[in-house]
């Protein structure tokens, strides 16, 4: 007994150190992108809305990690019945497999997301980025610095929503899960810095400036499959979809990696602009992806496949042996086994 308490102790703690992480990371990635907006408006009262988006995120992710402690501390106890704030209890006509475990953890992530791509936008379409110098204290690099904290912000929602223990192989998949997907924002963010001037040297077309935003935006919204696939397996604790997997792969290949690659290519040899070593980044996620299509294809197939029918012999041996068996035995004839 002492032990458990103990164990719920330690749980605790963690739980709380990686909330506030979560929230402090959250608070500094907020203001400094805040504070790049308002400076480019500061007559307008309407650029500080973007703090009650921000609360909102907050609450979210503070709720959405209480949850999930309760859930684990109610997993840990071998409690009979339904978790109280399982998504079948409040949508009682739609199966548990549909929404996963803790759905609260995609559905704050893809809020997060959508606000964070709005503040994207914002300041990449607007004179910010062509004033910025490497000089200055709020300058491209803390600019960078703050987008790619959404790769920090994803990890610390993870961590908060599973208990595997250190040692284990779930631990190691999820992990291995969490830092792939901050390199890939950290993808996207090498990717926006095509649109600084002062770092690109490079003068792109209306359009080319609206592809690089439009696909950077993008992996910035893939992360919500991520922790979809995880809240299906109850963080890695069941089979995932194959289905769900498989698009994810698809949408990562088409428009992450070759679109990255494509663009970075024509960016090299028509424009002559700086290589970015996320090239070969690139290129080895593209034959990486192509590799491990093919299980998941095999598995989606197996998954989808109608059960063999079966062979006339044993259709006819099954109706032997049930008329058999609904006989009544006679005098002295043994029943039928």
């Amino acid at each position: 007994m002492g032990w458990h308490l103990k164990k719920c102790s330690a749980q605790l703690v963690l739980h709380l150190i990686i909330g506030i992480c979560l929230v402090l990371v959250h608070i500094f990635q907020s203001c400094v992108l805040n504070y790049y907006i308002i400076s480019q408006a500061k007559d307008s009262l309407k650029a500080y809305f973007w703090f009650a988006a921000d609360f909102v995120i907050l609450f979210l992710f503070i709720g959405s990690l209480a949850i999930a402690h309760r859930y684990l501390h109610y997993k840990r106890r071998d409690r009979a019945g339904q978790f109280p704030y399982s998504p079948k209890r409040l949508i009682p006509h739609y199966p548990r497999s549909k929404l996963g475990i803790l759905p609260l953890s995609y559905v704050s992530w893809v809020v997060y997301a959508t606000v964070v791509v709005a503040k994207v936008v914002v300041i990449f379409t607007s004179e910010i980025p062509n004033t910025l110098q490497p000089t200055d204290r709020w300058g491209p690099q803390l600019l960078k610095i703050a987008i790619a904290s959404s790769g920090a912000v994803f990890m610390l929602l993870v961590e908060g929503h599973h208990d595997a223990e250190p040692t284990s192989a779930r631990n190691t998949y999820i992990r291995l899960l969490c830092g792939s997907t901050a390199y890939e924002i950290m993808d996207s963010v090498q990717f926006l810095s095509l649109l600084i001037l002062s770092d690109s040297h490079i003068v792109m077309t209306f359009t080319l400036e609206n592809t690089v935003l439009a696909l950077s935006a993008v992996n910035f919204i893939l992360p919500t499959l991520t922790l979809y696939k995880l809240s299906l397996t109850d963080f890695g604790l069941e089979t995932g979809s194959p289905f769900v997997m498989l698009v994810y792969k698809l949408l990562h290949l088409f428009l992450i990696n070759g679109s990255y690659m494509v663009i970075r290519i024509k960016l090299w040899v028509s424009l002559g602009g700086d290589i970015s070593l996320f090239l070969m980044k690139n290129i080895l996620g593209i034959c990486t992806t192509l590799y491990s299509l093919y299980p998941n294809l095999v598995q989606l197939y197996e998954t989808c496949r109608p059960p063999p029918p079966q062979k006339p012999d044993d259709l006819e041996l099954d109706d032997v042996q049930s008329e058999a068996l609904r006989r009544p035995a006679a005098d002295g004839e043994p029943a039928p086994l």
